[in-house]
């Protein structure tokens, strides 16, 4: 069952689940610790209210201070009669009559009050003037600072990160903080970011493909060669004597099973991954950039594919269109993509996801550069001629670390959103 706690620095009160007894977990609106009771100390401190709220409620006339009884008639004249009252006769004595006056309560003593010395004026250093020292700041100040700082731009104060409906970067929502509607989008997207980091390792298997042929051909490991029809027949469709049959050798396959299979898993766990990560609330201006990435992705793998079928069964005409179609929406989408990273990490105010996000576009300008200007002049001037199998395999080695320096810039992208997502969650405890 939640452990409900009230923030002594805010004043606010919310919900700490029960394994969070006899830790401290950050208030969702001022940022600050806040420790959480364990069940005997919840017990102890009901116990305590409970008592404060009958005390309370007391009446005065159940004090023993003596307010709120008649005093006793004096006799005005010691050596006079004496006056006689109803008692002296059996009578009852009559009841107290209640006080006007509430009861008195004494303040808590507070700190004594500092004077500075007291000087003569003939002695060294005479002041006709003391200064008091400085009183302390309330400890509401630094409260206060700490939620403004924990403020959105342009936002009203006191309102927790990430929250959700008609709570965007600028401006404040008539509803007030809406965790509850803001926590499950967050956790769609945390999983759907699970997805994109399994869809990246996918991507990294074929970088391995090339050295590890081009080791094979240096070690003197012959590669398969030969027709494929050993391997795989499919009746009318591959490797069959049918016109319209598709020829595959050995090579080939073994091309398709380290390039083609990974590419369409990882291809597929990307889109599944997107789309998920769309879900986020609207209020982080994100929502709409990881859906669009999310589409774009299966028609780039899509167009991807066609390229590679329309250059195997020689199709010239059309391999420059789904070659070019392939381009575009793999650019469009990794840009969608990258930019609702950066919003993401920008809502939840975590920078390190906006600097990941522009580390990962220097290390592909890099690696753009280098395999496009880079090998071009390697191939016209460093080159050795000519080129033997030794050559080859630290070409494919170098072609494989700049592919996983890549995909290991763009991991880190993603898992820093991932890992503020995370933290969001864990902060709020509900």
């Amino acid at each position: 069952m939640p452990i409900t706690l009230g923030c002594p620095s805010c004043g606010k009160r919310f919900r700490a689940r029960d394994e969070s007894a006899g830790k401290r977990v950050k208030c969702p609106y001022c940022a600050e610790p806040v420790p959480v009771p364990t069940g005997d100390e919840q017990e102890q401190a009901q116990h305590d209210q409970a008592q404060q709220q009958a005390q309370q409620q007391r009446s005065p006339l159940d004090d023993d201070d003596g307010i709120g009884t008649v005093p006793t008639r004096q006799n005005p004249h010691p050596g006079g009669p004496t006056v006689a009252s109803p008692t002296d006769w059996g009578a009852d004595s009559p009841p107290p009559r209640p006080s006007p006056f509430p009861p008195v309560q004494n303040a808590p003593p507070g700190p004594a009050p500092v004077f500075p010395p007291v000087r003569a004026p003939s002695s060294p250093g005479f002041d006709p003037f003391p200064k008091l020292p400085p009183a302390a700041a309330p400890a509401s100040a630094a409260a206060s600072r700490s939620r403004e700082s924990m403020t959105r731009l342009g936002g009203a104060a006191g309102r927790p990160l990430g929250t959700g409906v008609g709570s965007g970067p600028i401006g404040a929502s008539s509803m007030g903080p809406a965790e509850p509607l803001a926590i499950p989008g967050w956790k769609k997207a945390r999983r759907g970011m699970f997805w994109v980091l399994l869809g990246l390792f996918m991507l990294a298997l074929p970088a391995f493909v090339g050295f590890a042929k081009a080791a094979c051909v240096k070690g003197g490991v012959a590669l398969p060669r030969g027709p494929g029809g050993d391997w795989v027949t499919i009746a009318g469709y591959v490797n069959t004597t049918d016109p319209n049959s598709v020829m595959l050798s050995k090579e080939e396959l073994v091309n398709l099973a380290g390039y083609g299979v990974p590419v369409v898993l990882g291809g597929l766990f990307l889109s599944l991954g997107r789309l998920a990560c769309g879900g986020v609330p609207r209020s982080s201006g994100a929502k709409g950039m990881f859906v669009l990435s999310g589409l774009a992705t299966p028609f780039a793998v899509a167009a991807l594919l066609a390229a590679a079928g329309c250059d195997k069964l020689a199709m010239r005409e059309e391999y420059p269109y789904f070659r070019y179609a392939f381009l575009v929406l793999a650019a469009a989408a990794e840009f969608w993509f990258l930019a609702g990273l950066v919003s993401a990490g920008a809502t939840l105010k975590r920078p390190q996801a906006a600097r990941a996000v522009g580390l990962l576009g220097l290390v592909v300008a890099v690696a753009a550069a280098a395999a496009t200007i880079g090998w071009m002049v390697y191939e016209k001037r460093f080159q050795p001629r000519p080129v033997t199998d030794a050559v080859r395999m630290y070409e494919q080695a170098a072609l494989m670390v700049g592919w996983l320096l890549v995909l290991a810039a763009y991991w880190r992208a993603v898992r820093s959103t991932r890992g503020a997502i995370s933290e969001y969650l864990e902060t709020v405890e509900v």
